[in-house]
C-alpha cells in the first residue's frame, strides 16, 4: 500500500447510517428490540454487540420494533433461538413491508411509540396494556383469532419457563367457556 492509504477499509456502511434503526442484542436468549433514532441531531450507530434493521422513516422502524416485539414473533422467535437473534428474524417472522397508508401498520407505529414512552417512565401497568393491543393488532396483521392467539401466549409462557403463568391462563381460558 502507498503511504497516502488508509491501512484500514470499511465497506457496506451505509445502512449504519441511516437515522432510524430497530436494534437488539446479539447475544440475548431472547428477542426484545427497540428503536433507536438520531440524539442531538447525530445519527446513533450501534456498537457491533447489536443487531439492527436500518430505516430511513420512524413510523417504519416502530412499525418493524412493534411487530417483533409481539408475543407472535417472539414465539416464533424463540422457538428456535438459541443465544443469537440475528437479522433473519425478519425473513422467519415474514415482516411485511411498512406501508404509511395502511391504517394498521400506522396504529402499530404509534403504540410503539407509546410502548417506548411508558417504558422509559417506568409505567409497567400502562406498558403490559399497550403491549397486549400490540399483540391483538399483530395477530390481526397475521389473521390469527383470539383462540390461537391465547394459545401462542400460553405457549410462549411454556418456552420461557413461566409454567404457572401458563397453567394459570389455561384455567382462565376454560373458566371463560
Amino acid at each position: 500500500m502507498g503511504t497516502n492509504t488508509p491501512f484500514y477499509m470499511l465497506f457496506n456502511v451505509a445502512p449504519s447510517l441511516a437515522p432510524y434503526k430497530v436494534v437488539w442484542k446479539e447475544v440475548s436468549p431472547e428477542l426484545n428490540t427497540a428503536v433507536v433514532g438520531p440524539f442531538g441531531g447525530k445519527i446513533m450507530i450501534p456498537a457491533h454487540t447489536f443487531v439492527f434493521v436500518p430505516c430511513e422513516v420512524e413510523d417504519e422502524a416502530h412499525f418493524i420494533c412493534a411487530v417483533l416485539n409481539s408475543l407472535i414473533v417472539r414465539l416464533v422467535v424463540n422457538s428456535y433461538l438459541h443465544t443469537h437473534p440475528s437479522p433473519h428474524v425478519m425473513r422467519y417472522a415474514n415482516v411485511p413491508k411498512y406501508d404509511p397508508d395502511n391504517p394498521l401498520h400506522r396504529e402499530l407505529a404509534e403504540l410503539s411509540k407509546r410502548a417506548h414512552q411508558l417504558a422509559r417512565s417506568g409505567d409497567a401497568e400502562g406498558l403490559r396494556e399497550v403491549e397486549a393491543r400490540i399483540d391483538e393488532l399483530v395477530a390481526e396483521l397475521y389473521s390469527i383469532t383470539d383462540e390461537e392467539l391465547i394459545e401462542m401466549k400460553k405457549s410462549l409462557l411454556i418456552l420461557l419457563g413461566q409454567i404457572d403463568e401458563a397453567k394459570l391462563l389455561g384455567a382462565l381460558r376454560e373458566k371463560a367457556s
